[in-house]
Order: structure tokens, then C-alpha cells, then sequence
């Protein structure tokens, strides 16, 4: 409700009756605050862009932080695979686009983000052989210009340590 310009992604009624039961009623308990806050500011854009704004970028940052990737292509546009329904509703203070599915931040940290992905195994192993994982894990925010587990591979063997993580990162 503020006075500076804001995008926002908004799920249609639908979407929300998509959602599994109850799931409503979790969120808008007090002590489920914080989550709420982080899902609404996920679909929160600070400036003003229009539909021809938003086919020209391939992602957002949102207000909670994290990005939402735009994806455009002959069956429309998503953001953040929600399909953007109607466009450029005018405001007083922003635009908003109506998308059928509520779209939803990252719960994981860095290091669970990493280790799903599965091609980072030897940076993991390397943080917790650092003792620096429990660092990444907290809070950040981080960036992490992360290595791959190929990047690592063609590292010279140098010495055992790096032999070792390369040869078995999960350990």
C-alpha cells in the first residue's frame, strides 16, 4: 500500500481455491507469520512493469529476495511455471498481472539447494571438511559462485585431501 511503484503477481481466487486444503487457514495462523510474509512478498516486484516490460526480462527479484524466472514461449508467459492470465491492471502505485497458481519462495538453504541439484556434491563435502556449511546454512544473505562437481574434477590432484573429495564427495 505504499506510495512506491510495485509489480505484483497475483494469484486469481482459483488459484488460491487451488491450494490443498487447509492450507489457507495454516498460513493465516499468527505463529505461521514470517511464511505468509515470505509467500506474498514472492509475488512482489518493486517497480512498475507492464506486459512488455515483463516478456523482455527472464527474471525478477522480489521483495522477499529471491527471484522468480519469467518464461516466455508460444503457449504464453509463466512466472515461475504460473501461467499469467491478465495483464497491466493499472494502479495507483504499480501493475498488477493475475496468475492461476499461487507461486511459492525457497525453503531450502544453500547447501540443501546445492545437493538437490546433484552437481554440486564436492562443494558440499568441501564446506562441511572447512567446517563451513553450518555457516552457509544460517543465515544470509550469500552468494556462492559455485563450483561444479566437473569444475572441481579438473582441479590437479595435488594433494590427498582434494584426491579424496573428488574421489568420494559424499563422504
Amino acid at each position: 500500500a505504499g506510495e512506491d511503484p510495485f509489480t505484483v503477481f497475483a494469484p486469481s481466487d482459483d488459484a488460491f481455491a487451488a491450494l490443498p486444503e487447509g492450507t489457507l487457514e495454516t498460513l493465516l495462523k499468527p505463529e505461521n507469520k514470517g511464511l505468509l510474509t515470505s509467500i506474498l512478498t514472492y509475488h512482489v516486484v518493486p517497480g512498475s512493469a507492464k506486459a512488455r516490460d515483463v516478456v523482455q526480462k527472464s527474471f525478477f527479484t522480489t521483495l522477499n529476495g529471491q527471484r522468480v524466472d519469467v518464461n516466455v514461449s508460444e503457449d504464453g508467459v509463466t512466472v515461475d511455471g504460473a501461467r499469467v492470465v491478465k495483464t497491466d491492471i493499472e494502479c495507483s502505485n504499480g501493475i498488477i498481472h493475475v496468475i492461476d497458481a499461487v507461486i511459492l519462495p525457497s525453503s531450502k538453504n544453500i547447501v540443501e539447494t546445492a545437493v538437490e541439484a546433484g552437481s554440486f556434491k564436492t562443494l558440499a563435502a568441501a564446506l562441511e571438511a572447512a567446517r563451513l556449511a553450518k555457516v552457509i546454512k544460517g543465515d544470509g544473505p550469500f552468494t556462492v559462485f559455485a563450483p561444479t562437481d566437473e569444475a572441481f574434477a579438473k582441479l590437479p590432484a595435488s594433494t590427498d585431501e582434494t584426491r579424496r573429495l573428488q574421489e568420494s564427495p559424499e563422504k
